[in-house]
């Protein structure tokens, strides 16, 4: 028994491991945002010129950012915190060995220079969102690219877990965004039935043999 359940749970790996191959994330949005601001982590690494858990806006070259709370806050709070990746700028978390796979921010005024990169765990294929996508678009105040802001939540579908995100805007000021939080993998439905069930069939194999 020992040996036929050790062959079926070793075939169960591969397949998952299989599946964990195929880089794939899931993306969900809400215009409801939370209106209580927690401080962004701070980035790993970063180029250019990243302004880290500010308050405020501000409209000088090359610091432009308009605060992702506009509307729905006030700004000056000093507890309205947010991150702001200035014109070819990027900030970077690695998330390596941590299984994280689940991110979730508010994304202030997404537009066409706002890219986030998400890369798969062990160096896998890099994933590229990009603010123009029509399904980030917020609706508060009015909808339309580069206004309001929307709360964000990217979710890996293999298990994997992503190695790095990076924030990155590309041309012009500037990708903003705040309540950043990161979690762990959540494991798929379908695996404990999985694994349940080729448990069952190597047990009813043994059975059998037995008999």
């Amino acid at each position: 028994m020992f040996k036929t359940l050790k062959t079926t749970l070793v075939a169960a790996g591969m397949l998952a491991a299989s599946a964990s191959l195929a880089f794939a994330v899931t993306i969900t949005q809400s215009n409801v945002i939370p209106t209580t601001p927690v401080a962004n982590p701070l980035a790993d690494s970063t180029t250019g010129f990243v302004a880290e858990n500010v308050v405020g806006n501000s409209s000088v070259f090359p610091n432009q950012r308009l605060s992702p709370w506009t509307g729905i806050i006030n700004v000056d709070d000093p507890s309205a915190l947010y991150t702001a990746v200035s014109r070819d700028s990027t900030a970077t978390y690695s998330l390596t060995g941590n299984s994280m796979g689940v991110v979730s921010f508010i994304w202030g005024s997404p537009d066409t220079y706002n890219d986030l990169e998400i890369t798969l765990s062990g160096g896998g294929a890099t994933t590229v969102i990009n603010g123009a996508d029509p399904a980030l678009q917020p609706i508060f105040p009015s909808p339309g690219l580069g206004r309001g802001a929307v709360l964000v939540t990217i979710t890996d579908t293999t298990g994997a877990g992503f190695d790095s995100i990076t924030f990155k805007s590309v041309g012009l000021p500037a990708f903003e965004f705040a309540n950043l939080t990161m979690a762990a993998v959540p494991l798929p439905a379908s695996l404990p039935l999985l694994f349940a069930g080729l448990g069952g069939i190597a047990f009813m194999r043994s059975r059998r043999k037995k008999s």
